[in-house]
């Protein structure tokens, strides 16, 4: 979208005071509906600035260029959002001006071990790095899986061998959503952490849904779920009482019940073909830049 998105400070504005006093507030009651008016004129925006200026004093950064560490560049095509300053910032902090660069951002089959390595004297400056990386991950889930340590890796983690979940979620072929975390119980079977991960997606999409419904936003249902562990699918299909699946809990079969209302399909994608697993595992360099493309993610950089 190429809507342009002003930026304005207030000055002398302060975030956390204190009152002594109890404010009680309502909401302003907002703006009618238009059935046909779909845009705002530029020049309504500049006489809300020129009122909102004789009230607090503000600065008038113009048109959004540097927001939060993300940098925005706007163009007829939409909205470019990258954060090349922000992991500029990242790399001078950290003394690595003059590294090597790799290819990769983990190498093939890492695991890692808490023994193997001393404990950190002061881990104050690593946890302030992970904090970095971890909202750096905004804009390059790629790097999603590296950062967290956390498709569905069966008792990924060495030290809890609790398993990995990790989606990611497109519309209209755009990448919209996406994740990698740790699952909070221990899986007995790569079906069961696949299950749990189904789970956790289902509820991203229900959330999803009513927000674009909220835009207007028509959907299409059954929402297609791609999955590359066949057993998942049976178990989501075929309600039928099996050994190995009783025990799992009331709230992974919110998988099953979503299915039964058309909300999803799931269908079978092949494991090479599956976007998700660059967010549970380290790929060679083939298959991790194969995975990366399907993602939609294109360099800004100039040549």
């Amino acid at each position: 979208m190429s809507w342009p998105i002003l930026q304005l400070d207030v000055n002398n504005a302060f975030l956390h005071g204190r009152l002594e006093e109890e404010v009680y507030m309502e909401p302003p009651e907002g703006y009618p509906r238009l059935n046909r008016d779909r845009s705002a004129s530029l020049i309504h925006l500049n006489e809300v600035k020129h009122y909102l200026d004789s009230l607090f004093t503000i600065k008038d950064l113009a048109f959004a260029k540097y927001f939060l560490g993300l940098e925005l560049a706007r163009s007829p095509q939409g909205t470019c959002i990258t954060q090349s300053k922000y992991l500029r910032d990242i790399i001078t902090d950290c003394g690595l001006e003059d590294a090597r660069s790799v290819s990769m951002p983990l190498p093939r089959g890492i695991k890692f071990d808490v023994e193997s390595r001393p404990l950190l004297s002061s881990p104050d400056r690593y946890r302030r790095l992970v904090g970095r990386l971890l909202y750096l991950g905004f804009s390059r889930p790629d790097i999603s899986f590296v950062v967290q340590q956390l498709n569905s890796g069966w008792a990924s983690c060495t030290v809890t061998r609790h398993s990995i979940t990790g989606f990611c979620v497109f519309l209209g072929g755009t990448l919209i959503s996406w994740k990698t975390k740790k699952q909070e119980t221990v899986s007995r079977s790569s079906a069961e952490a696949e299950y749990r991960s189904m789970g956790t997606v289902v509820c991203e999409l229900l959330w999803i849904s009513y927000l674009l419904i909220e835009f207007q936003v028509p959907i299409s249902l059954p929402i297609p779920f791609w999955c590359d562990n066949k057993a998942v699918i049976h178990i989501t299909e075929n309600p039928v009482f099996h050994e190995r699946t009783k025990h799992l809990d009331i709230a992974c079969h919110l998988v099953r019940d979503q299915f039964k209302r058309g909300f999803i399909t799931p269908l079978h994608i092949s494991r090479k073909e599956q976007p998700a697993d660059l967010f549970t595992k380290s790929l060679a360099p083939p298959a991790f830049s194969f995975l990366l493309s399907k993602l939609g993610l294109r360099c800004c950089a100039p040549s």
